[in-house]
């Protein structure tokens, strides 16, 4: 993620960076839940929405605001990560980042799409219901970087 977000213009500091010639890097480019800090408290970077979580009702197992996406996609062309927190305990596990709104490469659907890392994901849907084996207990939360 770090790295999309340094080639779209985020510039790299003391705080967020990686090295290509020492192969060091500090823990907010590397680990999703200290990005989340870093983008936060040093970018300034907005809260789109409270978190998505499942729904409690079965019949009804999608994701709050997810027929919303005005709440994710950026009006002015910004950038949107999404992080993942797998077990809604507060620490966020992986991210992804907003590239689009259109029909899934998956198959999946149509929405707002997310490319990955980890494990290589391009423009499927923002959720990744269809791959997240803790769909269950998984909250969202998206940023929009400025």
């Amino acid at each position: 993620m770090s790295q999309c977000l340094n080639a779209g213009g985020l510039t790299q500091n003391s705080t967020w960076h990686y090295y290509t010639s020492s192969h060091q890097y500090t823990n907010a480019w590397s680990v999703a839940n200290d990005l989340k800090n870093y983008l936060k408290n040093n970018v300034g970077a907005p809260i789109l929405a409270p978190k998505w979580k499942k729904t409690a009702i079965p019949s009804q197992r999608t994701y709050a605001y997810v027929n919303d996406s005005s709440n994710i996609t950026s009006s002015d062309g910004g950038r949107v990560v999404v992080f993942y927190d797998w077990k809604d305990d507060g620490i966020i596990d992986h991210a992804s980042i907003i590239v689009a709104t259109g029909n899934a490469e998956d198959n999946t659907g149509y929405g707002d799409l997310i490319d990955q890392n980890s494990t290589d994901r391009k423009h499927v849907i923002w959720h990744l219901d269809h791959y997240n084996t803790h769909k269950n207990t998984t909250a969202i939360y998206a940023f929009r970087i400025p």
